[in-house]
């Protein structure tokens, strides 16, 4: 019996298809694909969680507090057809069992995109992050802010400009 039994990896199939990793503690939950393996591509994230800053960022606080063994490894749906259209199929199953989940929401999921579609917590960062690099800062955190907690009302409510422009007509 592995020593990782606990995480089901071990019952994945070795086909391509759509995944769901779920904390048994929190319920919260990422979907993904892969166009290989599912059993391949989940030792892989098993890997990942050994050095949790590799893991997506909001899954990084559960890994650290509950740590690997709190993440269990689901199939949600095995496709054995290889060709053109898998690539395509797969990103419209992922995107919608990430919706069906939630696990685009920011409280109930880890996931920032799904099937090629961004959340809009990750766009707002991306734009921040696009406007830290050109250097032009439009918001500063005050401080005692985490800038890694995931973006809700609390945390957009601690953002304040730090210019402000004034447009007259």
């Amino acid at each position: 019996m592995s020593k990782h039994f606990a995480d089901c990896i071990d019952h994945l199939p070795r086909l391509p298809g759509i995944y769901c990793i779920l904390n048994r503690f929190t319920g919260r939950r990422w979907v993904g694909l892969t166009k290989r393996s599912m059993n391949d591509r989940a030792r892989a994230h098993r890997q990942t969680f050994t050095t949790p800053h590799t893991a997506p960022a909001a899954m990084v606080g559960d890994l650290l507090r509950y740590g690997p063994a709190s993440m269990i490894f689901l199939s949600l749906e095995v496709h054995d057809a290889d060709g053109p259209r898998l690539a395509t199929t797969l990103r419209d199953r992922e995107l919608w069992w990430a919706r069906e989940l939630l696990a685009l929401d920011q409280h109930q999921g880890y996931n920032l995109e799904a099937g090629g579609l961004r959340s809009p917590a990750s766009r707002f960062r991306d734009h921040e992050r696009k406007l830290l690099r050109a250097g032009r800062p439009t918001y500063q955190l005050l401080p005692g802010i985490d800038s890694k907690a995931p973006i809700g009302d609390a945390l957009l409510a601690t953002w304040q400009p730090r210019y402000t422009r004034v447009h007259l007509r």
